[in-house]
């Protein structure tokens, strides 16, 4: 066996350390000047897009207390004005929508969730839902309150028309929007049993907005109807 000399280990220790072919680092890379390893940075976070995303779901929060707040104070009403029939308490709406720009013709789509009740029987009811539609350069979130008034053609078919007052909140290109607005609505229920515990519906909707630019749409949703004794 050959033991190295002392000269030789001093050679040895004063070249320097080779880290072998270079290597490209990718942007959330770094080489320690120490140990020349590899080191992961976490991504760096721009702020306008940190900021518009908790502003989007602080708005989405706010639109859910919303017509949650509103579906306790409509059921409350109706629980006084229901009869003895079979009919429920209250309607939940869970489906998706889509919608049609007529002032650029641009389309968007979401899902849509919505409470009904019936404060008077055979007269009135109420619908106030929620629905965000994602767009290809912007978001809109809509909340409105429906005031319906409804039409049983048959013990499994119901017809209604409603109007009302809508919020939309849009955010794109930069800019965030806050308007009034009104709705108007056609739906339709249908339930394979007499009994009214699900069912699914269909609701073609027009939409103005009072904020600048007056914007205008037409939309269409539709999903499962889902009965709360």
């Amino acid at each position: 066996m050959n033991i190295p000399s002392s000269a030789s280990v001093r050679t040895l220790q004063s070249q320097p350390y080779s880290r072998g072919p270079a290597t490209r680092l990718t942007p959330d890379q770094s080489r320690s000047s120490e140990t020349g390893l590899l080191i992961w940075k976490p991504p760096q976070i721009n702020g306008e897009s940190l900021y518009n995303y908790i502003e989007s779901v602080g708005w989405l929060l706010n639109a859910t207390k919303y017509v949650l707040l509103v579906s306790v104070l409509l059921c409350s009403g109706s629980a006084f004005a229901q009869s003895a029939d079979n009919e429920p308490f209250a309607i939940v709406e869970l489906g998706g929508a889509a919608g049609l720009s007529l002032k650029d013709g641009g389309s968007s789509f979401g899902p849509n969730l919505a409470v009904e009740v019936t404060p008077i029987e055979k007269w009135l009811e109420l619908e106030g839902g929620v629905t965000p539609f994602f767009g290809r350069h912007s978001t809109e979130w809509d909340a409105d309150l429906l005031f319906k008034k409804p039409w049983k053609l048959s013990p499994k078919v119901e017809f209604m028309v409603g109007v009302g007052p809508e919020w939309i909140h849009t955010s794109g290109y930069g800019m965030r929007t806050n308007s009034l607005g009104a709705s108007a609505a056609l739906d339709f229920m249908f339930w394979p049993s007499a009994k009214h515990k699900f069912g699914w519906y269909l609701e073609p909707a027009y939409d103005y907005s009072f904020g600048r630019g007056h914007e205008q749409s037409v939309g269409i949703s539709a999903g499962l109807l889902i009965a709360i004794p």
